[in-house]
């Protein structure tokens, strides 16, 4: 027999592109599959679409369960509140704003099938703009190096090219007010890694992420700093409290440097003191990969107390 897979799709008005994700969603050469469907606070008759397009498709309803909130609460809530539904031995999470290839479900079941790991990624596709591209997942080594090439930003922390068994699911806390929104998918995946012991990877791709649409569950301004803080206290305190390794500790050191980067050219005085202790030898910020070239000239002119540089680069900045 085969597992029953849980595709959960949280959204909040995505009435202009719910449609299309869903048309993916239910035409999946795999079954079973149930459909967890979480409306965000929606204004825009988002769930009213769901429905109508379930005309189309009545063989999927009876599998669907609907999940709403009276006001938006935010993409990190209507994510917990998508997992604490599932009853499928796998479960993965689809944007209401991208779309799936026909063979999304059915290559990730049968590589987990041949696998056993608790874990199976694909590649994917981004269309950015006018640009479309694929996007290979480097050769990952364990759970452990995913979760290094995570917090490093090599690899994209994102839900919905990772097919979980639901046993390592439900360690997760779900706790409420650690993130709303932005880092909400870096913090399922930092807790979810942290206790998955083997993982697979499938070599096609997959999956259809929009980048240049506004992200129907998420709401950020360009250089944010606070969402990122949060994210960072969430760690220390996951980080200590579950015995993080090595490897794992030096790649967060690496996402706070990467912080503190942004916040000497953009944050405020809160968000600069906030950072403050980030600081890096000249050798680790020598040595950074994976995060822009002016970031890591700042973290140097920091490092050297340069800031009146930085102050005039920022003056710049504003007025471009």
């Amino acid at each position: 027999m085969k597992p029953l897979v849980s595709i959960i799709v949280p959204f909040f008005n995505a009435a202009k592109t719910i449609n299309r994700c869903l048309v993916s969603i239910f035409t999946q050469r795999y079954e079973p599959i149930e459909y967890i469907f979480v409306d965000d606070g929606s204004t825009d008759g988002s769930s009213e679409c769901v429905n109508m397009l379930l005309n189309d498709y009545p063989h999927h309803r009876e599998h669907c369960h609907f999940i709403s909130h009276d006001v938006n609460m935010g993409s990190y809530a209507a994510r917990c509140a998508g997992l604490r539904k599932v009853t499928g031995d796998y479960v993965i999470q689809v944007d209401a704003d991208d779309y799936v290839e026909q063979g999304y479900i059915e290559a990730l079941v049968e590589k987990v099938l041949q696998t056993d790991a608790d874990l199976v990624l694909c590649d994917y596709t981004v269309i950015d703009g006018q640009e479309t591209r694929q996007q290979h997942l480097p050769q990952l080594a364990s759970s452990e190096d995913l979760l290094c090439k995570m917090l490093t930003g090599e690899v994209h922390s994102a839900l919905w090219n990772k097919l979980f068994k639901r046993t390592v699911v439900e360690t997760i806390g779900l706790n409420a007010n650690v993130v709303k929104n932005m880092y909400d998918d870096k913090v399922l995946c930092t807790e979810a890694l942290m206790v998955t012991k083997k993982i697979a990877q499938v070599s096609l791709s997959l999956y259809v992420y929009h980048r240049q649409l506004f992200k129907s569950t998420t709401y950020s301004t360009r250089y944010a700093i606070k969402p990122e803080m949060d994210f960072i206290c969430f760690c220390e305190r996951y980080f200590a409290a579950n015995d993080a390794s090595t490897p794992v500790l030096k790649s967060f050191d690496v996402f706070k440097l990467r912080v503190r980067g942004k916040s000497l050219l953009y944050g405020s005085k809160e968000e600069l003191a906030m950072t403050a202790e980030f600081g890096g030898s000249i050798g680790k910020i020598l040595k950074l990969q994976n995060i822009p070239f002016y970031y890591k000239g700042a973290l140097l002119l920091d490092f050297f107390h340069l800031r009146v540089i930085i102050y005039l680069f920022r003056l710049f900045i504003k007025k471009v």
